[in-house]
């Protein structure tokens, strides 16, 4: 969808991708950038898709959904609000492994072309150092994927599961309870 410039720039600037990089050089990004919505059930891409763009979301759960020929698709990951998935697939140029949907009613995506970003990537060493920290908050999230799936009986991997999923998008209550 068509955002207002301002908008545009401020998702860029906020989002943990980009923080802390040049404003001019953010700047240059709003022209190849987007604000995506999506509603429950949507697809943002398809598994064999071409990654042309860097994502982060904004709001809302995107997941990632493998469909085996002829069988129940399986989830491969949850994205929420600051995190940004399949930077290394757009990093190397390669498809998709997987559909990435709308999970919740409402889903936002800060969406940006990967062309303009991967020809200055030689030449700008703060945004080589912001791909390396995108890249290790996903090894942050396959630990903690291999953390649940050797957690033990099928019941603490699903405790695992299930705390992972209240520590990455989960509210505080006044009186610290976590929903």
């Amino acid at each position: 969808t068509h955002a207002p410039r301002d908008v545009v720039l401020k998702a860029l600037s906020t989002s943990r991708l980009f923080r802390g990089l040049d404003r001019a050089f953010i700047e240059t990004l709003v022209p190849s950038a987007s604000i995506y919505r999506l509603s429950q059930g949507d697809l943002l891409w398809r598994r064999g898709s071409r990654a042309e763009h860097f994502h982060t979301v904004i709001r809302g759960i995107l997941d990632l959904q493998r469909a085996p020929t002829g069988g129940e698709s399986t989830l491969i990951a949850l994205f929420g609000p600051g995190e940004s998935p399949g930077i290394p697939v757009t990093l190397e140029k390669r498809s998709f492994i997987a559909d990435a949907r709308a999970t919740t009613p409402l889903v936002e995506i800060l969406r940006v072309r990967a062309e303009p970003i991967l020809a200055a990537l030689p030449k700008d060493p703060a945004l080589g150092a912001a791909m390396v920290r995108a890249v290790l908050d996903h090894c942050a999230l396959i630990h903690s994927k291999v953390d649940v799936l050797v957690a033990g009986t099928i019941s603490r991997r699903v405790a695992s599961f299930m705390l992972n999923l209240a520590d990455r998008f989960g509210d505080e209550a006044l009186d610290g309870t976590t929903f």
